[in-house]
């Protein structure tokens, strides 16, 4: 793959919600399908062509169900910063080419928010340094999601927010990697879950060839939990309080709570 390049969206592409792009994309995932079954194709150079940002904003940012379900997030982190007193500590995992950061970032006040955006590798940091760059709040760092944050560096209740948008479904068990997540939290942290809970066949031969194919089992139709299971993964993990907002497509943001002496999840 070639570097990384940020793409600025035009009104068009925000207004129409990158169709135009994303009909591209599906066409050229159509047309390379037996390529992709047979791993002769990157499908990270389908849905990054040339490096561009474009079809992957569409995908994840500006199409009107990825905007929907970030607006949701960003009410309710907004909603708790304004009554939380004091710093704010912000983790976000997996936070790829930032679609909900973005959403997130202006909600959040300038003065006491610590913003820390990590992603597997540094990939996207030079793109999301300067897509975010009037967010002087906002550093950058390294973590891999899925393995023990403890044990890459990461210190135990440093953060009193944690956002997963799209990352949780390529773990084998998501509620070990939930449970991995939650000594993070301070008392009373918080942690905003964004996953699709439906698999669709138009997932399935587009970036299902990226996101958590791999991790799929024999009895799973696709990667993504339905929302029962969900919500059985998070009480697992030791998350109480949790809730959820759905979105007719199959969308859901969670909002469950941790505490010292975890509740179970209602």
């Amino acid at each position: 793959m070639q570097p990384l390049q940020l793409h600025k969206a035009s009104a068009a592409t925000e207004a129409n919600g990158g169709e135009a792009e994303l009909r591209a994309f599906f066409v050229a995932c159509q047309r390379s399908a037996k390529a992709l079954l047979h791993g002769e194709v990157n499908p990270l150079d389908l849905l990054f062509p040339g490096g561009d940002w474009s079809v992957a904003e569409a995908l994840y940012e500006h199409n009107p169900i990825s905007r929907h379900v970030n607006a949701l997030a960003a009410s309710l982190v907004g909603d708790w910063a304004s009554a939380t007193v004091g710093p704010l500590r912000v983790l976000e995992i997996g936070a790829g080419i930032g679609s909900a950061t973005a959403a997130l970032l202006p909600v959040l006040p300038v003065d006491r928010t610590r913003y820390l955006f990590t992603d597997v590798s540094a990939f996207f940091h030079p793109g999301a340094r300067r897509k975010f760059a009037a967010f002087p709040f906002v550093q950058y760092g390294v973590l891999d999601a899925l393995r023990d944050p403890l044990a890459q560096g990461f210190l135990p209740e440093s953060f009193d927010l944690i956002v997963a948008a799209n990352v949780m479904h390529n773990a084998a068990d998501p509620a070990a990697a939930l449970a991995r997540l939650r000594p993070l939290l301070a008392d009373g942290g918080r942690l905003v879950l964004i996953e699709a809970t439906r698999n669709t066949r138009a997932h399935a031969v587009s970036v299902g060839f990226i996101e958590g194919l791999s991790g799929v089992t024999d009895g799973d139709d696709g990667p993504f939990l339905p929302l029962p299971r969900w919500l059985d993964a998070l009480d697992k993990a030791g998350f109480a309080d949790a809730a959820a907002s759905r979105f007719r497509r199959g969308w859901h943001r969670f909002r469950p709570r941790h505490h010292r002496r975890p509740r179970a999840a209602a």
